[in-house]
């Protein structure tokens, strides 16, 4: 991927002492998670480590060298190639007459949870199904993807937007959620509700609607301000890049095919016949399927000053043209939970755990 050469990263040769390594990363090396191991060596392949840290970073905050990681593979995967002689933004793409990205995550607010606190834990849901919680959940999502989103568009007007070749062209932030246990259920409701002030809500009669939302408000009593694509306040920002599904689940996912293992995957999936209404259902990682790009949506602003090329658009499973303009695969992905098993037994090994599970499931 371009002519810029670098050694080969290798991600799982420990640069730092045990304490200091992520939770994730902790999980990622156990006994087991050779697939997933596997995945993320191929997501790694061809990348250059510009600065040299990419390593020791993957290994103690873990987060965002995912995302960044699953972004480079998704633009490989689309035959899209960086060009890595820059320093920044994180992608230059060359084709479409060249692209500007910057890869951001939404870490969760000081004093809070991290999303990494329930890993290996039973599975306990939040009560979505309540307004009250649902409401809150979403609010404070969406606070903590605007804190993301601000950091770089101030970034982008004091550094980025002096650099020679990001001028005049369209310049994408590539946004993730990893603000908080279950991160991954807020779907598009806050981000939508950031660009476009608007989510989609029930009207309590078994449809469901687009609900206008002027801001949200912090607990100290600040209110920001929502709907920042509906209008020329930052026509610098060509798009945003979303997924809420770029997670440990998807590599999980995807190393299912490289290894099997004992893992149950919960979806919900876009119903093109039925707005408000996806599919949903429960499978076992032998009858689930879920591809690299599932999941992956782009957000455009309408008032930008350099529009994103109409074929790199077309990339995309979903497309937000604006809030009420939605280009969306059916079935994409909208939520995806895991849980992989393990019997604890002595002496037991994946592979009779695996056996285990699926002598369970052909019992169902």
């Amino acid at each position: 991927m371009g002519t810029h050469k670098s050694k080969p990263i290798d991600l799982f040769n420990i640069e730092v002492g045990e304490s200091l390594l992520h939770p994730n990363f902790l999980q990622t090396i156990e006994p087991g998670k050779e697939g997933v191991r596997e995945v993320l060596k191929q997501w790694a392949d061809g990348f250059v480590d510009r600065d040299g840290k990419l390593v020791k970073e993957f290994q103690t905050t873990y987060n965002s060298v995912f995302w960044e990681l699953y972004l480079f593979a998704l633009f490989k995967s689309w035959g899209v190639s960086n060009n890595f002689k820059y320093y920044a933004p994180d992608f230059n793409i060359r084709e479409y007459g060249g692209i500007c990205i910057e890869a951001v995550i939404a870490n969760n607010a000081n004093n809070s949870d991290p999303e990494w606190i329930n890993s290996g834990k039973g599975i306990v849901f939040p009560n979505l199904g309540d307004a009250e919680t649902l409401d809150k959940f979403v609010t404070e999502s969406t606070i903590r993807l605007s804190n993301a989103f601000f950091s770089k568009l101030k970034k982008f007007r004091k550094e980025y937007s002096e650099l020679e070749h990001v001028k005049s062209k369209p310049f994408i932030l590539a946004v993730a959620p990893f603000d908080r246990p279950w991160f991954y259920m807020q779907a598009s409701q806050a981000i939508s509700l950031l660009l476009y002030a608007k989510r989609v809500k029930s009207d309590g009669k078994g449809r469901w609607i687009f609900e206008a939302v002027e801001y949200v408000e912090k607990e100290n009593g600040a209110q920001i301000d929502l709907g920042i694509f509906n209008n020329n306040s930052c026509t610098e920002i060509s798009a945003v890049i979303f997924s809420n599904v770029a997670t440990f689940g998807k590599a999980q996912a995807l190393a299912y095919k490289i290894q099997q293992f004992p893992v149950m995957f919960m979806w919900a999936r876009f119903n093109e016949s039925q707005f408000g209404k996806p599919n949903m259902g429960v499978s076992w990682g032998r009858d689930y399927d879920e591809s690299l790009d599932d999941g992956i949506s782009i957000y455009l602003n309408p008032f930008a000053s350099n529009p994103v090329p109409e074929g790199f658009v077309k990339k995309f499973q979903t497309i937000h043209r604006d809030v009420f303009e939605i280009e969306s695969a059916d079935n994409s992905l909208l939520t995806r939970l895991t849980h992989q098993f393990s019997f604890y037994d002595d002496g037991k090994t994946v592979q009779d755990d695996l056996e285990e599970l699926n002598e369970m499931i052909s019992k169902l």
